[in-house]
């Protein structure tokens, strides 16, 4: 990167957020102001990534094709720097190029690459989209010919968009700082793209955020952000550098900043809470005001909540007091002989048995089923509730090949779950095979063989440290 010239004037970083804004706007709809904030903070941070530890990769999804993925990866390439632009590559071609540029990486129709039918052959470049969020992340490789052959460590830290339909696998994810896409409806409109001229008009702008990048590399290096309520953990790694740039920015944009951190959290928590999770999110609202409660009256007081899908299980027949403890068992709990009030032992459950799982798992942002999820989508119906199949938390380092959204039973979100993946097969979270399999998994009967836990379920996880490549310390 070229020093500035003397003298020279400071490039203004709110000037610069605001043109990258209004720039993407132009083109492509977004589900809200914060998103477009994200997209623009994310931008510059690009341009700075020499300055950050972490750089968040941007998902781009969306539940269905044509709904403007691919015009935003577009619009990223007119503005960042040196971008690679491919909807499929390798390990070794990534790496190489790492090596030789700091390369901003643009990874179209990722969900192809991490299908579960083609996951298995893509678990390198998984690792590396993995590590490389995270500066000094290398691989090693075996370069040269003959006895001239050696190790060498590849740098792989960079920036990297990926644009997908539907989920990616969960240790990306947790990674991101995702974008939900929608096709655009027929009053919501914008601008024709047309890429000659775009990216003509958007070299000004991209030579000027090279100017701010070298102007600010030194005073973003020093940031540390505050983060606002609710964004800890790897949220804050993945917030961190947009908002040191939005401090520097200062003006409007630390409180912007710090509210699209918190919708896009707050959304992304709603989306990833598992089965399991929503479980003890439902047995919370069950048990408010109830020490203890018989198996038989939990389940079917969780049966009788509207916005559950335990009602549907068994053909619509419900939960069971089995399906219960087998769900629970994972988290340590399990029925025992209870004294109710009148009088009565049955096996059930007292509330103070949940109070380690609901401390450890749940969430301030996990009280309604669609209380974040509505950021989204904009309404409060039954299709903004959206869950996952999975049901192990993802700070264990696990995740499924692939997470599914449902809705409650007779809602759209359901009745097209099983063509979310359209035209995929393999292993669900149930052992379920073929695409409409998937629908089927979501309300099928917990199988015994198969719970949390038992050598067959834990075949279906993979640990994230067997494929982190290695890390250099500096």
């Amino acid at each position: 990167m070229s020093k500035p010239k003397a003298g020279s004037p400071a490039p203004d970083t709110a000037e610069l957020l605001d043109q990258v804004d209004e720039f993407v706007r132009r083109y492509v709809v977004l589900q809200g102001d914060h998103f477009y904030d994200a997209v623009a903070l994310w931008v510059l941070h690009a341009h700075a990534i020499r300055a950050f530890e972490t750089s968040p990769r941007l998902l781009i999804k969306s539940p269905e094709k044509e709904s403007g993925k691919t015009r935003l990866e577009e619009i990223l390439e007119a503005l960042s720097p040196n971008p690679l632009f491919v909807m499929n590559t390798t390990i070794a071609a990534i790496f190489r190029l790492l090596a030789a540029e700091q390369i901003t990486l643009l990874l179209d129709e990722a969900d192809a690459i991490f299908s579960i039918k083609a996951a298995a052959q893509h678990e390198d470049l998984r690792a590396l989209l993995n590590a490389g969020y995270r500066r000094g992340a290398t691989v090693a490789r075996v370069v040269g010919e003959g006895k001239k052959m050696t190790v060498k460590r590849f740098e792989v830290f960079a920036a990297t968009a990926l644009a997908a339909i539907g989920d990616l696998p969960d240790t990306i994810q947790s990674r991101s700082i995702i974008v939900p896409m929608r096709r655009r409806a027929p009053d919501e409109h914008v601008e024709q793209f047309r890429r000659r001229a775009v990216e003509e008009e958007a070299v000004e702008l991209r030579q000027a955020l090279v100017a701010w990048a070298t102007f600010n590399i030194d005073q973003l290096t020093e940031a540390h952000p505050a983060m606002p309520e609710g964004v800890t953990d790897r949220a804050a790694d993945c917030w961190e550098a947009l908002l040191a740039i939005a401090d520097l920015a200062e003006g409007d944009w630390p409180k912007r900043a710090r509210d699209a951190a918190q919708e896009v959290v707050a959304g992304r928590v709603a989306e990833d809470t598992s089965l399991g999770v929503r479980l003890l999110v439902d047995v919370r609202a069950v048990l408010a005001g109830v020490e203890r409660i018989s198996s038989a009256d939990l389940a079917g007081r969780l049966n009788a909540l509207e916005e559950s899908t335990w009602g549907a299980w068994h053909d619509g027949k419900g939960m069971t007091q089995r399906d219960l403890a087998a769900r629970l068992k994972s988290y340590g709990i399990t029925p025992s002989n209870v004294r109710l009030s009148d009088g009565s032992v049955p096996k059930g459950y007292q509330r103070e048995q949940f109070a380690d799982a609901f401390a450890r798992y749940l969430r301030e942002s996990y009280t309604s089923a669609t209380s974040a999820t509505d950021r989204y989508t904009g309404s409060g119906s039954k299709e903004g509730f959206v869950a996952s199949v999975a049901h192990v938390a993802e700070e264990e380092g696990r995740d499924l090949q692939q997470g599914l959204p449902f809705g409650p039973p007779g809602t759209a979100t359901a009745a097209t779950a099983a063509t979310t993946i359209s035209g995929r097969s393999g292993r669900s979270a149930n052992g379920w095979h073929s695409p409409d399999g998937y629908a089927e998994a979501l309300m099928a009967e917990p199988d015994p063989e198969d719970e949390p836990g038992s050598e067959t379920d834990q075949a279906d996880w993979v640990d994230e440290d067997d494929l982190l490549p290695a890390r250099v310390t500096r």
